[in-house]
C-alpha cells in the first residue's frame, strides 16, 4: 500500500493546455475596443504602468456593472460579478492620476446623486420634526387623560395614525468607500445602496485600518452570500445579496508591513485567494513626452459607459432586492473556460504554478469567468455567440 502512495500520478495533458498565459505576461491586444482604447490612451497620457490602468478600468466596470448582473459558469454556479484587486505601486507611479481618470465618472455620478439626497435628507428633517412634535402633543394628552382616569379612545386612534405615518429617510446613492470602518461599509450596504467599491490609491490606511476587519464577512460577500451583522449599539441586521468590489494600491513597504502583522490571518481565512494581484514594473525613468497634444476622446467614451451603466443602478435605491440579469457563456466560451479551469488544476501540483498556492488557484476559474462578464457588459456585446443581451438592463 504505502509503495502505491508513493508513485507518481499519471496524469493526461488536458487539451488546450496552452490556455494559461506565458509567467508575467500581460496582454496588450484584446477584442475590447472601448475598453483597450481607453487604457491605450491613459497609457500615453500618464505613463503609468498598463497592468495598474488596467486593474483601475476593470475595478470602475465591475463597481457599475455588479449591482446589475450575475454570471453563471460553465458548471451552473452563479456567482457576483464582484472583484477584489490589488496593485502594489510605489510612489511616483501616478496611481492617484490613473483612478481619477477611470473613477472619474462614479465620483462626478455620486456628487450629482448627493445634492439631490441632502435637498431630500433636510426635507425629511423638517417633515421628521414636524411628525415628532405631533406625536409628543398626542402623548401629552394621552398621559393627562391616564393621570386623571378618563378614557383616551380619541387619542389611541390619532397615535396609531400617526405612527403609520412616520416620514421615511431618504437613501444615499453612495458607491465608492475610501476611508471606511467595515462597520460603516456594512451599514451602508443596508441601509442604503446594496452595491458599492472599498478603493484606495493610498492602500496603506486600507490595509491597517478597520476597512478589512471582518475578513470572513468580506469573504462571503465577494461569495454573494448573506451575512449577519451583529453590533452592539445598533439593532442587529441580515445583509442579504449585496455586491463589494475592493481595489487597493499600495506602495509595496505598506503591503509588506500589512503581510507581517496580519498576513497569515488574512490567507488562512481566504482572503487574498480571492484577490487579482498586479506588481507591474516601474515605468519611471522612461516616460518621454513625444509630443505636446493629448486627447482623451477615448477616456471620455469610457466615463460615458460607465454613467450609462450607472443609470439603472438608481433603481436600487426603492428596490434593493431588484432581481439582477445573468450573463450567460456560450458553448464555445464553455469549453475555453474549461480548459483554463483544467490547466490551473494541473498547476496546483509539486513544482507547477501554482505550487503551494492553492487557494489562490482555486479561485482563478471564478475570477476570470465574472471578468469575463464584465467585459461583456461593459462593451455591450450581443450576437449569436454572445447568449447575454447586455444592452438591456434587467427589469
Amino acid at each position: 500500500m504505502s509503495q502505491f502512495f508513493n508513485q507518481p500520478i499519471p496524469w493526461q495533458q488536458p487539451q488546450n493546455y496552452a490556455a494559461l498565459p506565458l509567467r508575467g505576461f500581460f496582454p496588450h491586444v484584446m477584442p475590447l475596443p472601448l475598453l483597450n482604447a481607453a487604457v491605450d490612451e491613459a497609457q500615453n497620457n500618464i505613463k503609468a504602468p498598463r497592468p495598474l490602468i488596467f486593474s483601475t478600468a476593470l475595478a470602475a466596470i465591475a463597481i457599475a456593472v455588479q449591482g446589475l448582473f450575475d454570471v453563471r459558469k460553465p458548471n451552473g454556479q452563479r456567482v457576483p460579478l464582484s472583484l477584489m484587486l490589488l496593485t502594489i505601486a510605489n510612489s511616483g507611479e501616478r496611481k492617484s492620476t490613473v483612478e481619477n481618470v477611470f473613477l472619474g465618472a462614479i465620483r462626478t455620478v455620486q456628487k450629482q446623486q448627493n445634492l439631490i439626497y441632502q435637498t431630500a435628507l433636510n426635507e425629511w428633517k423638517t417633515e421628521l420634526h414636524i411628525w415628532e412634535t405631533k406625536k409628543k402633543a398626542i402623548l401629552k394628552s394621552i398621559h393627562k387623560k391616564a393621570i386623571q382616569e378618563e378614557p383616551s379612545d380619541d387619542e389611541d386612534r390619532r397615535f396609531k395614525a400617526l405612527e403609520s405615518t412616520k416620514p421615511t429617510k431618504p437613501k444615499q446613492f453612495k458607491l465608492l468607500y475610501e476611508d471606511a470602518t467595515s462597520e460603516a461599509l456594512f451599514r451602508g450596504l443596508h441601509q442604503d445602496l446594496p452595491t458599492a467599491g472599498l478603493i484606495s490609491s493610498e492602500g496603506g490606511g486600507v490595509l491597517n485600518g478597520r476597512a478589512l476587519n471582518d475578513l470572513s464577512k468580506q469573504n462571503a460577500l465577494w461569495s454573494g452570500d448573506s451575512i449577519t451583522v451583529d453590533r452592539v449599539s445598533i439593532e442587529s441586521y441580515v445583509l442579504a445579496d449585496a455586491r463589494l468590489t475592493v481595489s487597493i494600491m499600495a506602495q509595496e513597504s505598506a503591503f509588506q508591513n500589512y503581510m507581517e502583522q496580519r498576513g497569515e490571518q488574512s490567507r488562512g481565512s481566504g482572503l487574498w485567494a480571492r484577490f487579482l494581484v498586479c506588481q507591474p514594473w516601474s515605468t519611471q525613468g522612461s516616460r518621454f513626452i513625444e509630443n505636446g497634444t493629448v486627447s482623451s476622446d477615448h477616456c471620455d467614451k469610457f466615463a460615458a459607459r460607465l454613467v450609462e451603466l450607472l443609470q439603472p443602478n438608481m433603481a436600487l435605491l426603492k428596490e434593493p432586492g431588484r432581481e439582477k440579469g445573468v450573463i450567460n457563456f456560450s458553448p464555445e466560451a464553455s469549453e475555453r473556460w474549461l480548459s483554463i479551469f483544467n490547466a490551473i488544476e494541473v498547476e496546483i501540483r509539486p513544482n507547477g504554478r501554482f505550487a503551494g498556492a492553492g487557494d489562490h488557484a482555486s479561485k482563478l476559474a471564478d475570477n476570470i469567468a465574472r471578468v469575463a462578464a464584465l467585459f461583456h457588459c461593459f462593451e455591450g456585446f450581443e450576437g449569436v455567440k454572445q447568449r447575454a443581451k447586455v444592452s438591456r438592463f434587467p427589469g
